[in-house]
């Protein structure tokens, strides 16, 4: 579950680079990054926190596709 909030909290975030941004467009897009980065790392922390290496290679993997 927190891979895939993850994955929608990446997802969200807009590339529109239409014209010049005000700062705080760019700082809320900045801290959506940084909550999916989050919200991946907790998730990975699972994982390796009970030695599941091989299931964190797959996932990476597929999640890189």
């Amino acid at each position: 579950m927190l891979v895939q909030i993850a994955l929608d909290t990446h997802e969200i975030v807009s590339n529109s680079g239409e014209g010049i941004e005000s700062p705080e467009v760019l700082k809320n897009r900045q801290l959506q990054v940084l909550a999916g980065d989050y919200y991946s790392g907790l998730y990975y922390q699972g994982l390796a926190s009970i030695g599941n290496v091989d299931m964190i290679r797959i996932l990476s993997s597929a999640i890189k596709k």
